[in-house]
């Protein structure tokens, strides 16, 4: 969603937004979890000359748990805040969005903040316990035997010794 901003630059005034997003196209370590349109809504206001941008962007992100590959889904939510210069002198400064000329692709702009918004390590719930290394049994369902004490006959003799 593209918007021209001519008039706010010039003059105080409101200018409200909210589109769908679709993200799908977006891969994510082999997996594209952005199945359902990203919705963005917000706002860009114009008070005594400073154009302030206000953007909101909720999605659902689909994607196998990094420990136990269970499917899973999540809703994120995120909200931003900037301002709209014509001139940035400090390039480093994310607070500042530079404009050049007088449309601004909001779409571009939520799009770039879902992307830096994606969780680096997905995890199906904040406790998952993965699966075992050995069985390959998903330990958040079941508990294997795999890493019971099992002693090698021939250091038997020493675990005597260390309980002593």
């Amino acid at each position: 969603m593209v918007v021209n901003l001519s008039d706010l630059f010039v003059a105080d005034g409101n200018l409200p937004f909210e589109f769908s997003l679709d993200l799908s196209d977006l891969e994510f370590y082999g997996v594209y979890p952005l199945k359902t349109p990203t919705k963005v809504s917000g706002n860009i206001q114009s008070r005594a000359g400073i154009v302030t941008l206000q953007l909101k962007a909720e999605y659902l992100y689909s994607s196998p748990c990094d420990r136990c590959a269970t499917p899973a889904e999540r809703e994120y939510s995120l909200s931003i805040e900037r301002t709209l210069v014509r001139e940035l002198f400090d390039l480093d400064d994310e607070r500042f969005i530079q404009i050049d000329g007088d449309e601004l692709d909001l779409g571009e702009i939520a799009r770039t903040e879902v992307i830096l918004s994606v969780p680096g390590k997905f995890l199906c719930k904040p406790d998952c316990k993965g699966i075992c290394d050995r069985c390959g049994a998903n330990l958040n369902e079941t508990s294997c035997d795999c890493y019971k004490e099992k002693i090698d006959p021939r250091l038997a003799a020493l675990k005597d010794f260390f309980n002593e």
